[in-house]
């Protein structure tokens, strides 16, 4: 009766185990990258699998790189909020989910991608040429307003929250 018990519990453990580490339709992976002047480079990325929020920012100037300090914290989106970015994404299917847009002196790449989906050849030139660019940022801004939304956030940026 012990072994039975045990091969049970084993089971279920070893089970419990593999369906966490399974990507889900809903995970995804953000990324916005600015860069001004071919000085200054700012990286701002999201994964909802690992919940790491990063934001780099780094300053080249003459043959010194400089930069401040980045900011990294553990952002876990809850399974509803996955699943009202899910919805908003296949309203907005088929969807190029990237932009590339060069300014005078400034370039903006920005990209999500959803970890299940295959549509991992975004190149610069169908992100130049995306047509529905505006459904992109429609989705873009959702997410980022469901991630400022959360206390990390809050706690990691909180200068943006302090009323004047």
């Amino acid at each position: 009766m012990k072994k039975i018990l045990a091969a049970i519990f084993i089971s279920l453990f070893f089970i419990s185990y593999s369906s966490q580490s399974i990507i889900t339709s809903k995970d995804f992976e953000l990324k916005d990258i600015y860069i001004a002047d071919s000085i200054s480079k700012r990286e701002i990325s999201y994964n909802s699998k690992t919940m790491i929020f990063k934001e780099t920012n780094t300053y080249y100037k003459s043959e010194q790189n400089s930069q401040r300090p980045s900011i990294k914290f553990l952002l876990k989106l809850s399974q509803a909020d996955l699943e009202k970015i899910d919805e908003q994404y296949k309203l907005y299917k088929p969807l190029l989910p990237c932009e590339f847009k060069i300014y005078n002196n400034y370039i903006n790449e920005s990209s999500i991608k959803f970890l299940n989906d295959s549509k991992d050849n975004l190149t610069k030139e169908k992100c130049t040429n995306n047509s529905k660019v505006k459904d992109f940022r429609k989705l873009q801004r959702f997410i980022f307003d469901i991630i400022q939304s959360k206390r990390e956030y809050k706690k990691a940026y909180y200068w943006q929250f302090i009323e004047a």
